[in-house]
């Protein structure tokens, strides 16, 4: 009878269990919309049935995705060069890369006494596009390089992390599980994560790949390039 008893408390232990992830699950894809919830899902398939099962026939996805990110940490190749090379076609036409980040859409100098780089960023607020822009310094000796340095700053991302739905999903979700709370510090205090970091962090935790919410954070955080 004792045995009975355990197994029971195991059943209803495991199905509380069911129930708090359904329900948090439910609550994400509530916030973060219907259409990006569908795209993210999409997203996550892709990557696991195209990209990871091309690269580690023999793996289950799980195992796989713990060895994409381990060798991605032993990797030589420099800093963004270790993101993997995937179909990211579904992201970049997407609503949804505008509430995880922000990319700039237009630079210009401000000629002034201090001149200045005008760096302009286009991201979503609860479903409207809206732009903000930042500032930094411009010298007289770089106007050898202005299309240069003009051209890079098209190449820089930031986060959503104020406005994003997909963020504040995260934040009313994840606060009971500690992974997802340091990631969410980090991208709050810190913006995009440069893989090295990423890769630790994830590595250095005991995670669970085949989690809902981590799949996200991991195809999302791939995707953004």
């Amino acid at each position: 009878m004792k045995i009975v008893g355990i197994i029971i408390i195991i059943l209803l232990t495991f199905g509380c269990s069911k129930k708090q992830t359904d329900l948090r699950i439910a609550q994400f894809e509530k916030i973060l919309g219907k259409e990006n919830s569908e795209t993210l899902t999409l997203m996550v398939a892709e990557f696991e049935d195209g990209f990871l099962k091309n690269k580690y026939p023999n793996l289950k996805s799980e195992q796989a995705y713990e060895r994409l990110l381990t060798e991605m940490r032993e990797s030589k190749s420099q800093s963004w060069n270790k993101l993997p090379k995937f179909d990211k076609s579904r992201f970049e036409k997407s609503e949804l890369k505008y509430e995880i980040y922000a990319y700039v859409d237009s630079v210009w100098i401000e000629e002034k006494e201090n001149p200045m780089m005008v760096s302009r960023y286009k991201l979503l607020d609860n479903g409207t596009f809206y732009h903000r822009s930042t500032l930094t310094s411009y010298r007289p000796k770089d106007e050898v390089d202005k299309d240069t340095l003009m051209k890079n700053r098209y190449t820089w991302t930031d986060l959503n992390y104020q406005s994003g739905r997909f963020w504040e999903a995260l934040r009313k979700t994840g606060q009971k599980d500690k992974f997802i709370v340091d990631y969410l510090d980090f991208a709050n205090s810190s913006g995009v994560m440069q893989p090295e970091i990423m890769v630790d962090k994830m590595l250095n935790t005991n995670m669970n790949y085949s989690d809902y919410f981590i799949k996200r954070i991991i195809v999302t955080e791939l995707s953004y390039q």
